[in-house]
């Protein structure tokens, strides 16, 4: 059974052509923790990997892509804008020591790693491309994004042990290591200021934070092949590994070139590991790969601040504006407590939140709760998704139970371009008890649906 504008999901009984599902999760568990890695595959007792797969029609899936694309353009043309803007990171909540290392980056940088979240809505968007229904983004993640350890190792293993279910669906994207190894390949191909060419990347994490540590240790992986075959050495380390030695930013015992982070900046300031690489950047002597302005890029207020912009044609072209009025809910800062009608339509984000830890629905807060997020000054108020369930055979403690589920689908984006997709079932709104599914189709969506990316108006 399928809800009417639900995206399907498959299997949607705990019975499959492959036999019950109960008697299949075992096996692909075992070989999803040792091939990911995945340690983290259970959250409070619960599990995080789901055997099965959202599957969009040859019509959603190719929106998708198109949707992820254009909305690549339009970020990185309001990242730029915005930090050159007076003022704009002040009210997004930045401090002045992250804002002066940001406006010293250089304008146009693509994030090698990137995923825009989305949720379907059911109702078509009048003119678009797709009869089926629209998708909306509610935020992107551009710093430190999950998704690329379950695309490259859990979404084989779920085709693999569904072969008879899943049969006729293929993956979103193919090749998605070797993607991300040329993004970041160009990333690092250009001689640092002083002439010296990048021979080492090193790639930190926080090994507190288990699951970056093992999607950091998966880009290390992805990317380690393309880069050694132009002689470059990848290295991994945890941030408080990262300091200077002079000028030169060192990783354990290792001086580095180029540096990505895979962990939440914003504890980094006053630290060894912030020191050596301002210094570093500074003295011209390390290349920060996915720079602050990707934190900027995923930071809630900016949302806010394009969709305050959609009609100005000296900051966006026109497809840009055609895309922020297409595929992003209405968003602004919660500036004064909405009137009570209004509430049920919004969702309450906090600017830095990670993890839906920091959302709320409009509905569930009282005018205590407004008032705070008023007071605060670091929330946005976004237009509620009028999103549908899918229905699903999902794992529990207990078992395989069928159940309704929200999902939300990840368009992966590196260097500008469709790089897979990445999806979790969850509640109303997507916390860190998630489960993560498959996404597949029946059309292959490898190929690029926009045109070159472009950061100027």
């Amino acid at each position: 059974m399928t809800v009417p504008g639900a995206l399907a999901y498959l299997p949607a009984e705990v019975d499959t052509p492959d036999g019950h599902l109960d008697d299949r999760y075992g096996a692909f568990l075992e070989a999803a923790v040792m091939a990911a890695p995945l340690p983290d595959f259970g959250v409070r007792g619960e599990p995080y990997p789901a055997l099965g797969a959202l599957v969009l029609d040859a019509g959603a899936a190719r929106s998708l892509v198109r949707a992820t694309e254009r909305l690549a353009h339009v970020f990185a043309r309001a990242t730029d804008a915005a930090v050159s803007e007076p003022g704009a990171l002040e009210r997004f909540g930045f401090p002045s020591s992250f804002i002066d290392m940001a406006r010293r980056e250089a304008p146009g940088v693509l994030p090698v790693l990137g995923r825009f979240d989305f949720v379907r809505d059911p109702k078509p968007w009048p003119g678009g491309d797709d009869s089926t229904g629209a998708w909306r983004a509610i935020e992107f993640n551009a710093d430190t994004p999950s998704g690329l350890r379950e695309m490259v190792s859990l979404e084989p293993l779920v085709r693999r042990h569904l072969p008879q279910t899943l049969a006729g669906h293929l993956p979103m994207a193919t090749g998605v290591a070797r993607r991300i190894g040329s993004a970041m390949a160009k990333a690092v191909a250009a001689p640092l200021p002083g002439g010296r060419a990048i021979a080492t990347v090193g790639v930190v994490t926080d090994p507190a934070y288990l699951e970056d540590a093992c999607q950091a240790i998966a880009f290390a992986r992805a990317i380690g092949p393309t880069l050694a075959r132009r002689g470059v050495h990848v290295t991994f380390g945890a941030v408080a590994n990262l300091h200077r030695r002079g000028h030169r930013a060192w990783l354990r015992d290792v001086p580095i070139d180029a540096l990505y982070r895979h962990a939440a900046i914003e504890a980094w300031p006053g630290t060894a590991a912030w020191d050596a690489m301002a210094v570093a950047t500074d003295a011209g002597e390390l290349r920060l790969v996915n720079g602050l302005r990707g934190v900027v890029a995923q930071n809630k207020g900016l949302m806010a601040w394009i969709w305050g912009r959609r009609d100005d044609p000296s900051t966006f072209d026109a497809d840009a504006r055609a895309a922020i009025r297409t595929y992003l809910p209405p968003t602004t800062w919660v500036e004064a407590i909405p009137p009570v009608p209004v509430r049920p339509g919004l969702v309450v984000k906090q600017a830095f939140g990670r993890e839906g830890a920091e959302v709320a629905m409009g509905a569930d807060l009282d005018e205590a709760g407004w008032g705070s997020c008023v007071r605060w000054g670091s929330y946005v108020a976004q237009a509620r998704v009028p999103s549908m369930p899918s229905v699903a055979a999902l794992p529990t403690s207990r078992g395989h139970v069928v159940t309704e589920a929200w999902p939300v689908v990840g368009g992966m984006v590196s260097g500008g371009r469709w790089a897979g997709a990445y999806a979790r079932l969850g509640g109303r709104v997507t916390r860190h008890d998630a489960r993560w599914c498959a996404v597949l189709s029946p059309d292959r969506a490898t190929r690029s649906a926009h045109a070159p990316i472009r950061t100027g108006a």
